[in-house]
């Protein structure tokens, strides 16, 4: 945090380069700092900085374009103040306990994948566990 704190301007760029995936945890981290970013308009970096609303993009491999949005927010810190802001706010739920809990009400709500196995047999129902037979049901036939 220390170090977020002496920036003044945090830069995520990467390289149109495909396949490759980057993870944007260093950006999260500095948007929950309410730096203010500047992007490159790849995979999930628009999305994080809620294209545009919460730090600015630039197209890929384009220093130019780099070079200005830097010069930007520098000339106007009004503007990196009020992405900063926008940036920490954009953040707010992306936490660990906040993804447990998005991935929990996925894993809750998510229908079964087939039915239970009702066979007696060991290997069944392409190899799941079958399921226990009670007393009563021991002598008839499965179903």
């Amino acid at each position: 945090p220390a170090l977020y704190r002496r920036m003044d301007v945090v830069l995520a760029l990467y390289r149109n380069v495909r396949g490759f995936y980057f993870s944007p945890l260093k950006l999260y981290e500095a948007m929950a700092m309410a730096r203010p970013a500047i992007g490159t308009a790849l995979g999930q970096i628009p999305e994080a900085l809620l294209h545009g609303r919460a730090g600015l993009l630039v197209p890929p491999d384009d220093p130019d374009a780099v070079e200005r949005a830097v010069r930007r927010l520098r000339a106007e810190p009004a503007l990196a103040a009020a992405l900063g802001r926008a940036a920490r706010e954009a953040v707010r739920d992306r936490t660990w306990e906040a993804n447990a809990a998005r991935v929990e009400e996925l894993v809750r709500g998510a229908p079964a994948r087939r039915a239970p196995c009702s066979s007696a047999s060991t290997r069944c129902c392409a190899g799941s566990t079958p399921r226990r037979r009670s007393a009563s049901s021991a002598s008839s036939p499965p179903t």
